[in-house]
């Protein structure tokens, strides 16, 4: 039998799915994961479209191949009285004031549904107010991530993470995620916490029509 390639690895069939795709191409959309070697192709097709080509993010998609996560270690701080437990939807708002593509009415709705709807994880302080999350998004991976900068360099990042970790593991999902090619500051921290990514595994984020946030 002869191996049949993916339609996003043939420039003939990443044509005819984009073609044959039933979507509004001039309203705000967000392509995930696009291969870098259909950007040439996506262009010529939003140019049909009367879309201009915006400009977007590089990122390697980062994986964790284990399967189980280290016991999570204690963590350095001032005081011993956080807690780790899922986000709460009353902080959609917060999410999506603090990522970097949030901001704006439709990311914090779609915030408050992963958040009530998929895992997560937080670092709550002794009064319970989130100071560190990272939360699983309606395609499968984790983002989101952010620590409050008060708060940093307390190993908080890491113990949410390996808590999520542990619930993706739990139920049988492969955690993985992005990691923007400039964000050298992330792939350190991940790459602590045992993720791994090849050059193969490049991908493209593309805001297509993105709304300015009025805020």
């Amino acid at each position: 039998m002869t191996p049949q390639r993916h339609p996003l690895q043939s420039e003939n069939g990443l044509r005819q799915l984009l073609k044959l795709t039933s979507m509004k191409w001039t309203s705000p959309l967000l392509l995930i994961a696009f291969p870098l070697s259909g950007l040439s192709i996506l262009k010529e097709h939003l140019e049909l479209q009367g879309v201009p080509f915006p400009e977007f993010s590089f990122c390697d998609t980062a994986y964790y191949l284990h399967k189980t996560c280290p016991t999570v270690e204690k963590v350095k701080m001032t005081d011993n009285k956080v807690s780790i437990t899922p986000l709460k939807p009353e902080h959609s708002q917060l999410v999506s004031r603090t990522w970097k593509f949030g901001g704006t009415s439709e990311v914090e709705e779609r915030i408050h549904y992963q958040i009530s709807t998929f895992p997560s994880a937080c670092v709550y302080d002794q009064d319970g107010n989130p100071v560190s999350w990272i939360m699983f998004n309606y395609y499968g991976s984790q983002g989101a991530g952010y620590t409050l900068p008060e708060h940093r360099g307390k190993g908080y990042f890491q113990l949410a993470s390996k808590y999520l970790i542990s619930i993706c593991l739990q139920k049988g999902y492969l955690p993985f995620l992005f990691i923007e090619h400039d964000n050298e500051h992330s792939r350190v921290v991940h790459r602590k916490l045992g993720y791994s990514w090849v050059e193969a595994g490049r991908c493209a984020y593309i805001h297509l029509n993105r709304k300015k946030s009025s805020g």
